[in-house]
This record gives structure tokens, C-alpha cells and sequence, in this order.
């Protein structure tokens, strides 16, 4: 994730982002089935069975994301440009919610014990030299993790619209974070991007009717 964020910035991608066109409501569909087979799938099957097979199997789901998506586009061509902002939107808010209820079902087992939390979600400052495996996987884990979650966050800082919604959304982490867990608080924030961007098309839709 850092790396897909530095080479789009860089590539002049915010400008492109900017004079976008409003997305497809099959690209949006693609994109969520991409998710569900390339993603979901392995992610569950990956739990289910939790062994070393699983998770290296696991491993490459970028690919059969990118696959699925470009079989479902296969199949189903994109036709009219009908608008495909309600459904992002609404994958949007039902991963807000799975993600909400995750963190604090994980939350609240583990209120009472600090150190629980501590390692289940911080990773360590220092080498675990000598640390069982499984422990030097999770803390492997918990470091990407982390940086993907930090460089989502600090993304979403290029596409505001306005100088003044830095430290709103700056303020939101502050404040969702700790009560609804990163995962949450980041989609929250791309929730509200969109909504923005798709009010921006209904509003350019609107003004071309008048002309």
C-alpha cells in the first residue's frame, strides 16, 4: 500500500483523480466481486483451516483479485453509464459496520487485560530475536498492518478538496480510532470522499440539463 500510494501521487494520479468520470455501476459491481472471490475467499478459508498451506495460498490475493475483475468484465460488459456510486457506497458502510463490530467484539474480550491488547495489535519496537515462529509471524503481521493502515490514513489527506478538512479528518482518527478501531475509521473517511465526489457528478449532471 505505501508503494501504490507513492507511485500515484508521484504519477500525477491526483489530477487524474480529480477530472475522473463518474464510475459504472459494473465496474463497481466487478470491483466488489474482485473483493469477495480474490479476497474474501482466501481470507476465510485462511482462518477456517489456519495452517501454513492456507496462508501461503493466501499470500498472493492481489492476483486473483485483479483476475476476478477482469473475468467479471469479461463477461458482463460495461453497457450505459449508469452511475455506480450507491454501490461502493454501500460497500463502504457494510464494511464500516464488520469492521466496527470486529474491533470491538476483539475490544471487549480483552478489555480487562492490557497486555492482551497490547500484543494482539502493537507490534515490537525491538527484534524478537529467539521468539517462536508464530510469534515472529504475527508481529510480521501486526508491521504491515500498520503500514498499510498509515499510509491509507495519510492518502486520504491528497484527495481533500479543502485545506480546512485536513484537520477534521485528522481529528476523526483522533476520535474513531480508539472507539471504532483504524480499519473502520479509515473506510469511514473514503465513505464520505465518495459521497463527495458523487454529489460533485450529480451537481455537473444537473448543471448540463440547464445548459
Amino acid at each position: 500500500m505505501p508503494l501504490y500510494y507513492l507511485v500515484f501521487f508521484l504519477s500525477g494520479g491526483r489530477a487524474r483523480f480529480d477530472s475522473a468520470t463518474s464510475i459504472t455501476k459494473v465496474h463497481a459491481q466487478a470491483i466488489l466481486f474482485g473483493l469477495i472471490v480474490g479476497a474474501g475467499i482466501p481470507s476465510i478459508y485462511m482462518v477456517i483451516l489456519q495452517n501454513p498451506i492456507s496462508t501461503a495460498i493466501w499470500q498472493p490475493f492481489p492476483i486473483y483479485m485483479a483476475v476476478a475483475t477482469f473475468l467479471y468484465l469479461t463477461i458482463k460488459r460495461p453497457g450505459h453509464a449508469e452511475s455506480g456510486f450507491d454501490v461502493i457506497q454501500f460497500f463502504y458502510f457494510v464494511s464500516l459496520i464488520g469492521a466496527s463490530l470486529f474491533y470491538l467484539v476483539e475490544l471487549w474480550s480483552r478489555w480487562s487485560d492490557l497486555e492482551a491488547l497490547k500484543a494482539l495489535y502493537i507490534p515490537s519496537i525491538t527484534p524478537l530475536v529467539g521468539a517462536p515462529t508464530p510469534v515472529q509471524v504475527h508481529d510480521f503481521l501486526k508491521w504491515d498492518l500498520t503500514f498499510a493502515l498509515l499510509s491509507t490514513g495519510i492518502a486520504q489527506l491528497w484527495f481533500v478538496s479543502d485545506v480546512i478538512e485536513i484537520p477534521l479528518i485528522l481529528l476523526w482518527y483522533l476520535i474513531a480510532i480508539p472507539l471504532l478501531g483504524p480499519g473502520a475509521a479509515v473506510i469511514a473517511v473514503n465513505m464520505w470522499r465518495e459521497g463527495q465526489i458523487g454529489d460533485h457528478f450529480v451537481m455537473v449532471k444537473e448543471k448540463e440539463k440547464e445548459i
